[in-house]
């Protein structure tokens, strides 16, 4: 069989959750051509968030990159591996590489941009990153979903901003 018709069988059987079955196609076809970054990406997926292994998730969404460049779906399952382990300059990094990436969406590179601010603190930069998102989104949901994301940053905002300003004031007065 050929290794796309295969890669397509597994990419159908993690739809119908059939995990193991992808799990030993996506290595057969690693065993045929190792630098086929796809199914490198797809077990990185399968590790991540079924076996649980961040280790090999992330040894296979590096291989992704490094062999199939353009395939932007890894640069986005990587980042939410280095995102959820708060390794957020390695996440800062793979975003700006992603840039290069042909086929990852403008929306869903301003969105994870955003996301990385937003962790930062940077509440003014995400909510920028969050609105470009949306000027480059044509789904209905997204952008409701980036708004909410812009609401959040908000109200964070105002939440820290003000306790910025009573710490100030302390330190002013010497009560910190």
């Amino acid at each position: 069989m050929a290794v796309e018709d295969l890669f397509y069988l597994a990419d159908k059987a993690i739809d119908d959750g059939n995990i193991e079955d992808a799990h030993r196609m996506l290595n057969d076809i690693l065993m045929d051509e190792p630098n086929y970054g796809r199914a490198h990406n797809h077990l990185g997926w399968l590790y991540k968030y079924k076996f649980s292994d961040v280790v090999k998730a992330e040894r296979h969404y590096k291989l992704a990159i490094k062999f199939s460049p353009d395939y932007s779906a890894s640069y986005l399952n990587y980042s939410y591996l280095l995102r959820d382990q708060n390794r957020l300059d390695e996440y800062k990094e793979l975003l700006e590489q992603a840039k290069t990436a042909k086929g990852l969406t403008k929306a869903a590179l301003a969105e994870e941009l955003g996301t990385y601010h937003e962790l930062t603190q940077n509440y003014a930069w995400a909510i920028a990153h969050y609105r470009e998102a949306i000027s480059f989104s044509m789904n209905d949901s997204s952008i409701e979903e980036l708004k909410k994301h812009i609401n959040r940053c908000t109200e964070k905002q105002k939440l820290f901003s003000s306790s910025r300003f009573v710490r100030a004031f302390k330190v002013l007065i010497g009560k910190e």
